[in-house]
């Protein structure tokens, strides 16, 4: 009769980052060898993709209308813009002000990675805290579901401006006269000489 159950630790040889579908078969003392097992399916991820495509959304790349801005500019005048970009599928994302260290948002990244190691892409979005006026460089760094902590990403520039200086120095072309009468102008005239007639007598 087949003996009592007991438990088992194997520790495997290295395997490459993917999907590895592993089975077990078992040899007892009287030599009989079993069936192979279910099979156990192991995903080996040792390393992500560091977030790219960074971008100011749309909705936070405001314009002046009639103005040279634009809605690609990376010029905005929302200080809590909303920051887009791609990572490895829900991978979690924490995005950086200019110094590298400070936090403004964290997300994670759509869809779901069952494709193995650094498996595909997926978008994420980041509404970012308060950023004072001026020009910030942002960065991401995401990790993914196996813990793996990517590089980071290339900056994104984008300038914070919320306020304008009034128009100064300004000047009339034409002089301010009282209601009624036609405006003044200016205009050079050259003067009329009178003729010179001979003197009778002289010579």
């Amino acid at each position: 009769a087949a003996g009592t159950t007991g438990t088992f630790s194997i520790t495997s040889t290295a395997l490459t980052d993917g999907i590895h579908s592993l089975t077990f078969k078992a040899l007892d003392a009287a030599g009989n060898v079993s069936s192979a097992s279910t099979a156990l399916a192991v995903t080996v991820d040792t390393a992500t993709v560091a977030p790219s495509a960074l971008d100011l959304a749309v909705e936070s790349d405001t314009s002046g209308a009639g103005t040279a801005g634009t809605t690609t500019d990376n010029l905005t005048n929302d200080t809590t813009p909303t920051i887009t970009g791609t990572a490895e599928a829900g991978s979690y994302v924490v995005l950086y002000d200019t110094d590298g260290s400070t936090i403004l948002g964290t997300a994670v990244t759509s869809g779901t990675n069952a494709a193995g190691a650094a498996g595909g892409t997926d978008t994420w979005s980041i509404t970012s805290s308060t950023l004072s006026t001026g020009i910030h460089s942002l960065t991401a760094i995401a990790t993914d579901a196996a813990g793996n902590v990517s590089s980071t990403s290339t900056a994104l520039s984008i300038t914070i401006d919320t306020a304008t200086v009034a128009p100064t120095n300004l000047w009339s072309s034409r002089a301010t006269v009282p209601a009624g009468r036609p405006p003044i102008t200016s205009r050079m005239t050259t003067p009329q000489r009178s003729p010179v007639r001979p003197r009778r007598g002289v010579r």
